[in-house]
């Protein structure tokens, strides 16, 4: 995952309503704890000899965490500095929908690997790390959810009814 987002995320933060600050860190924090527990699955398909060429049920996985849950969280990542306040534009190019529909697909993706980590190919300390990497993420979604409801309630829909 790409650090620049949560960077530039984190100085969008720098400019927003210090009483709005704790909802928009909330959401920074959330991408962060996402990435920290995928970064051991993404470490499997960088640490493996030629993943690309591999066509086994572990090779499959390998890819699934790259081209799939990787590019996910990659997305989420791009798109949270949009979502905290920054200039005139803000409220009218801010969209939680996004994030929230590509959150849900990345915890359904996850538990799906999770499971398919329990093939007999895949070893042992791979099942173990998707295992940890799905329990630490198991609420994920409905923690990104809530956050992104509040930012939605209470800041983004005010500030588009005070621009209409």
């Amino acid at each position: 995952m790409n650090p620049n987002h949560l960077i530039r995320a984190r100085r969008r933060l720098e400019a927003v309503d210090p009483a709005a600050r704790p909802l928009f860190e909330e959401l920074i924090r959330q991408v962060e704890i996402a990435a920290a527990a995928v970064a051991p699955l993404h470490a499997l398909f960088d640490g493996t000899p030629n993943p690309a060429e591999r066509r086994d049920p572990y090779g499959r996985l390998l890819h699934f965490i790259d081209g799939d849950i990787h590019d996910l969280l990659c997305g989420i990542a791009s798109d949270l500095p949009t979502l905290i306040p920054a200039g005139p534009q803000w409220a009218e190019e801010a969209d939680p929908s996004e994030m929230h529909a590509d959150a849900e697909l990345f915890v359904r993706y996850l538990a799906v690997a999770a499971m398919a980590a329990n093939h007999p190919d895949v070893p042992e300390r791979a099942r173990r790390l998707f295992a940890a990497a799905e329990a630490t993420l198991r609420d994920w979604e409905a923690d990104v959810t809530g956050a992104l409801r509040r930012i939605d309630d209470l800041i983004l829909r005010p500030a588009l009814a005070g621009a209409a």
